[in-house]
């Protein structure tokens, strides 16, 4: 499982995201949606490029749709090579939200703690 923080590191982390197809999108922290575009639209949806935005903020670019992440001050993303939906039987803890991929790999926002301060926003390109 790779993690990626900010930086090089989280522009490395991301470039193996593009060409990949977004199957379902789980968000585990309710408040970490501050859009009223639902999530399941994406499904199906291929990544194709991505802007690194200011401090930890990503946008993801796929089909008509930008996806907004702000990983605030301790989020950070980590590659799951094999992964299925987060159910409380999975191992680890609870990430703030899943990006699972057709080809069977997935992407956790997660963040230490219980305050979920990491969000995403959906808009229409």
């Amino acid at each position: 499982m790779a993690v990626a923080q900010a930086g090089p590191e989280l522009e490395t982390f991301l470039l193996g995201t593009v060409g990949k197809t977004i199957s379902a999108v789980q968000v585990l922290a309710p408040n970490a949606l501050k859009s009223v575009v639902p999530l399941s639209v994406l499904a199906s949806a291929t990544i194709e490029t991505f802007d690194l935005g200011a401090g930890r903020t990503f946008t993801l670019h796929a089909g008509e749709y930008l996806l907004m992440v702000d990983l605030q001050r301790t989020g950070r993303v980590m590659s799951l090579p094999s992964a299925q939906a987060w159910s409380h039987a999975s191992p680890g803890g609870r990430p703030t939200a899943r990006l699972q991929f057709t080809d069977g790999s997935a992407i956790d926002l997660s963040e230490p703690g219980r305050t979920k301060r990491i969000t995403l926003e959906l808009t229409v390109r």
